[in-house]
């Protein structure tokens, strides 16, 4: 079972924030006493993320060759990434023929096109960073204004048959039209409620998977390639392993 924490919203950002944490994780908003927590502070149990723990700064000094070969000629990671990234611009010259409708001498002609191709060598993609990781969010932003919109149509479609009873379609009608949208309005802002809340809880997952990714990419600037064997080294912990599978000098 994970370990439970309370959190409350903090003053400044309106996250959630662990209570006994000196600072926001998300802001760096200094946290209050324990005694500030009482009255319009509600704390929540939630479940604490599994967060890897940070690497320390590098201590190694830079290698001067390949651990697995020997070979001198080696390059950090992110600079043979660097190189291995091209784009290429340029023109190309199009011919086209068509015939004419007269039945006469076919029209030849021809357009210069331009042409752009951008791409990484397979050393690369072998070799790339790791994937910034993608904010999650709550669906329900994109539902709050269509279920609106919806909702000031099934009313104005359920109230239509009462007014033409009435034969007063012209008096009723704006009332109508009114009720449907203050309803349309409600539904919208309990949708976006919704949405706040489901991003609060989405939160501690969010600022996990971003810490976890900072880990990573701090492995990653520090790993060494060789061309010779095709291999990735890593100074800090002494590790090796094929260029395709970087990715397991990573993990922790």
């Amino acid at each position: 079972m994970p370990e439970s924490y309370e959190t409350f919203a903090c003053p400044t950002c309106n996250k959630r924030m662990i209570a006994t944490a000196k600072a926001c994780m998300h802001c760096g908003w200094s946290s209050l006493s324990q005694s500030a927590l009482s009255g319009s502070q509600t704390l929540q149990t939630v479940a604490a993320p599994v967060v890897p723990e940070p690497r320390p700064a590098p201590t190694a000094e830079p290698p001067k060759s390949c651990p697995n070969c020997g070979n001198e000629n080696i390059q950090k990671v992110s600079a043979v990434v660097g190189h291995g990234l091209y784009s290429e611009r340029g023109a190309a010259t199009v011919f086209g023929g068509a015939q004419s409708l007269g039945g006469g001498s076919p029209v030849i002609g021809g357009a210069v096109v331009s042409t752009a191709n951008d791409g990484a060598s397979l050393v690369a993609q072998w070799l790339a960073p790791p994937i910034v990781p993608v904010p999650l969010v709550s669906t329900s932003h994109k539902s709050a204004g269509p279920l609106g919109c919806a909702t000031v149509f099934i009313v104005m479609m359920a109230l239509a048959p009462l007014a033409k009873s009435t034969g007063q379609e012209q008096s009723v009608g704006p009332i109508m039209f009114v009720i449907a949208v203050v309803l349309g309005i409600m539904v919208t802002l309990g949708f976006q409620s919704k949405a706040r809340q489901e991003d609060l809880a989405l939160g501690p997952q969010n600022a996990a998977a971003h810490h976890a990714w900072s880990i990573r990419n701090a492995i990653w600037n520090c790993l060494y390639y060789c061309p010779k064997c095709d291999t990735v080294h890593d100074p800090e912990t002494s590790r090796l392993a094929p260029a395709q599978s970087m990715s397991s000098l990573l993990v922790g």
